[in-house]
């Protein structure tokens, strides 16, 4: 089976990241802690993946990755090693965008090898779905806020 290529994901503006930190900061998201507290679940499970994937690559039957085995294993170490420190930092807004920004480079690391290797990922295959369900509560806060935006701009379709 062919390899499917690694798809470097797009950079984030710098704007578009100051919407993300408010996003997650509870000042913004109702005065609790529920979005950091799930952007810090899906930190937590990413460094568990990004250590479990690093100890496996080895096992690659993919020559291309075979081939460049210790230099996955030390990127996927030194960034969930990057990942942890970011759960220590004071600043809440420093590190929402440092954890949001060095969890998505690592996901996508981790779902290229599941989806050339998921014999690799497989043993850990419900830490990733929870990881995914924690994104998608996400996108359907984000939706939510959307919407409310939406209707509140345009609020003449309400009558």
């Amino acid at each position: 089976m062919p390899l499917i290529p690694f798809i470097q994901l797009r950079p984030i503006a710098a704007d578009e990241l100051g919407w993300i930190v408010r996003f997650f900061r509870s000042i913004h998201s109702d005065g609790t802690q529920k979005r950091l507290n799930r952007l810090e679940a899906q930190v937590k499970l990413t460094i568990d993946l990004a250590k479990f994937l690093a100890e496996r690559v080895h096992l690659s039957k993919h020559e291309a990755i075979l081939a460049r085995s210790e230099e996955a294993k030390e990127k996927l170490k030194s960034s969930s090693e990057k990942l942890a420190r970011c759960l220590k930092i004071q600043d809440e807004s420093d590190r929402v965008a440092k954890m949001f920004l060095i969890k998505r480079q690592l996901l996508n690391v981790i779902w290229f090898f599941n989806d050339n290797e998921p014999e690799l990922t497989k043993p850990r295959l419900d830490a990733m779905e929870l990881v995914e369900n924690l994104i998608e509560e996400d996108i359907s806060d984000w939706r939510d806020i959307v919407d409310n935006v939406q209707t509140m701009m345009n609020h003449n379709d309400l009558n």
